[in-house]
Order: structure tokens, then C-alpha cells, then sequence
């Protein structure tokens, strides 16, 4: 039997951000994850720390959060990040209009842009369309996330947290309305333990629904399909993105000897719905094309497909704590105290809702130490 104070569900990149804040605080916790760490919506994510140029003129408010995490992951995970620049192309196509407001709009959340001569940015990126008739250099860059995930959950253990992979959630249990522990099930030896806790968090992603039942309660989320492609050439040194309105096809993420091309997006039937379809990778190619001509050319290493939950609140429900796509569900609201689900959220600011998430759960707990994750190395390798 495990005794801990918070028991995280989901071992995606935001589980592991929890872990290691709750564990720097000096809270007891444990982060159980039925498959490997990284596993569901974090190992289809296509490795892009966002500047917040994609969001500055619809979002400006998500492009600020962004363009903040952006430089604060660079600092304390600079092993898992590779600092690639990004591009933003305007094709002659594209509307200019757009770009006057983008760029006013990156200029009035803080982004940092210089626009880049055509000629100079041919000489670096010689796979680039010659038809691009403006060109933008923005702070993104690439980042591997099972690197992160594991690094993260690898400095938890510095602290006390402990990550338990390949394990199961089997039961939820409660008594007088409220939180007692888990039931679990290791996957890979059949065992059968109980964890006693204090709180649970239910990070389970796209799995939300189906852990909540098991405490009965009723959580309904809407499933998207993300399509990506992994090219088996590094077409490009910088990340590149269309300026024009966010679409399908629209960026090329380059890491290590690939590019990823995406996104392509589409309702999803089921949380293990990851095979693409052959229509959407051919539109990707299609729309990819013109940025890179000779794409159609170059061989595809993989294909796969992210599937993300959005939360769907019943009418007349209480108050969540929201973010865009990201939600914090309180279920004391529903009458079961320690038990609380977030949904969605990005990679970017996993960080920031990790520690708006620990510093929720450590006023329910009365701790009051304050969050280091802004400042601490994630692993500190000279």
C-alpha cells in the first residue's frame, strides 16, 4: 500500500509538470500513467515551442502567455529545446492586410519580430518557395517532448515524487464525499495495490471521462483529431509557418534529421483513434507544397495521429476554471471533495497551468510554499 497526499492520473507532459512543482513544494506525490510517460495527446504533439506569433492576432492573451513560456522553457529545459527561429512567409496569395494587423498585433503582445530580407532568407533556407514575398523571424523553436516529459519527471524524483508507468487505475475511493486513494493495477506484473491519498488530479486527457466515472461522476469532453506527418529530410533550419489564417499544412517543424508538417484537424470517434487517413496526409502534402516545392518528393518516415479533449460543460453548471482550451473541473461542485479533472491545455504553457493547477490544489491542502519551476533547471546538467 502507497500512502501519498496527491495522486496525479495521466502521465502526459502536464501530469509530470504537476508532479515536479507539487514535489519542489514539498508535497507528497505520485503520478500514475497506464501506459508509458508521454503517452496519448503529448507524443502527437509536433514539437513546436510556440513564440505566440500563431495566436497574436486572434489570441492575443494565449500569444502573451506563450511568448512568456517560450523564453522561461528555453532557460530551465534547454536540454530538451532546440533553438531553431522560426519564419512566418507571407506567399503572394496571402493577404497583406493580414500581415499589417499580424505584425501590429505581435508588436502589442510582446513577441519579438524582425522582419528578414527575402534575399537572406533564401540563403538560409534554399528549400523555401522563391515565391514568398515577405518573410518574418520569430523566437519559436523545436522541442522534444518525451525528453521533456522524462526529465521533468526525473527531477520530481529529486524532490520525492514518484512516477508509476504502465499502471492502471482500476477504482477510485471515497467515503462521506470524500477523496481516499486508488486502486491500481501494475500492467506489467498483474499486481494490484492501493494508493492512499489525500487529493486526486484527473490529467488523463483524452481518458478523462472514463477515470471520472470511476468516482461517478460524469464528465463530458468532445474528442479532435490531430493529423501529422514526419518527413524523413531536415527541409528546413527554422520552423516555418504561413502567414495567413491559421490552416491545415500551414507549418514545418524541423528536429534532429526530420521536418514535421502539420496539422490537419477532424473529429475523432474514439480516445485510440490514431491512424490517419490516407486523404488527410495527401491535403497536408498538397497544402504543404507550396511553401516547399519539392516536398511530394522526399520520402514520409511516419504519419500519426494526436487525438485532444475539449471539455463540453452541462448547461446550468457551476463556474470552471478555463483558459482557452484548457479546463480545470472542481468536482467538491458535484459533491465528491479532493477529486479535480483538467482538460486540454498546450505544451507551451504546460508549466504555468501545472503551477496554477499545484497552487489550486495546495490552498485546498493549506501548503503555502510558493512555485520554483519558473526559476529551478528542470535537470541541472552543466
Amino acid at each position: 500500500m502507497e500512502k501519498t497526499t496527491v495522486a496525479i492520473i495521466g502521465g502526459g507532459v502536464l501530469g509530470v509538470g504537476m508532479l515536479r512543482d507539487l514535489s519542489m513544494r514539498g508535497v507528497k506525490a505520485i503520478l500514475i500513467e497506464e501506459h508509458d510517460l508521454g503517452f496519448g495527446a503529448s507524443s502527437g504533439y509536433p514539437g513546436l515551442l510556440h513564440s505566440g506569433g500563431r495566436y497574436a492576432l486572434h489570441d492575443p492573451a494565449t500569444a502573451k502567455v506563450c511568448a512568456g513560456e517560450n523564453a522561461i522553457i528555453r532557460k530551465i529545459g534547454r536540454h530538451c529545446v532546440q533553438e531553431t527561429a522560426g519564419y512566418f512567409i507571407r506567399l503572394p496569395e496571402d493577404d497583406p492586410g493580414y500581415e499589417e494587423k499580424w505584425v501590429t498585433a505581435c508588436e502589442a503582445t510582446g513577441i519579438p519580430l524582425a522582419e528578414a530580407s527575402l534575399k537572406d532568407a533564401h540563403r538560409l533556407e534554399p528549400n523555401l518557395t522563391v515565391r514568398a514575398a515577405a518573410v518574418y523571424k520569430l523566437p519559436d523553436a523545436a522541442i522534444d517532448v518525451f525528453r521533456l516529459c522524462r526529465q521533468n519527471a526525473l527531477s520530481a524524483q529529486k524532490y520525492g515524487g514518484h512516477a508509476l508507468p504502465f499502471t492502471a487505475v482500476t477504482g477510485i475511493v471515497h467515503t462521506n464525499a470524500h477523496v481516499q486513494g486508488l486502486r491500481i493495477r501494475n500492467n506489467l506484473t498483474g499486481q494490484f495495490d492501493t494508493v492512499c491519498c489525500d487529493f486526486i488530479i484527473n490529467a488523463a486527457g483524452v481518458w478523462g471521462g472514463k477515470v471520472a466515472r470511476l468516482a461517478g461522476i460524469s464528465l463530458d469532453i468532445t474528442l479532435t483529431r490531430r493529423t501529422l506527418i514526419y518527413i524523413n529530410h531536415r527541409l528546413t533550419n527554422r520552423i516555418i509557418n504561413r502567414l495567413h489564417q491559421p490552416a491545415p499544412g500551414d507549418t514545418f517543424v524541423p528536429y534532429d534529421s526530420m521536418t514535421i508538417l502539420g496539422t490537419a484537424y477532424s473529429p475523432a470517434e474514439k480516445p485510440a483513434d490514431f491512424v490517419p487517413t490516407t486523404e488527410e496526409v495527401v491535403d497536408l502534402i498538397n497544402t504543404g507544397e507550396v511553401l516547399f516545392e519539392k516536398l511530394p518528393y522526399y520520402p514520409i518516415l511516419r504519419t500519426c495521429t494526436e487525438i485532444r479533449p475539449r471539455y463540453r460543460a452541462a448547461p446550468g453548471a457551476a463556474a470552471r476554471e478555463t483558459h482557452r482550451d484548457f479546463v480545470m473541473v472542481d468536482h467538491s461542485q458535484e459533491g465528491l471533495h479532493g477529486f479535480a479533472s483538467v482538460i486540454g491545455g498546450k505544451l507551451t504553457t504546460y508549466r504555468l497551468l501545472a503551477e496554477k493547477i499545484t497552487d489550486f490544489i495546495c490552498g485546498k491542502l493549506s501548503i503555502k510554499s510558493p512555485c520554483r519551476t519558473a526559476q529551478e533547471p528542470i535537470i541541472d546538467i552543466p
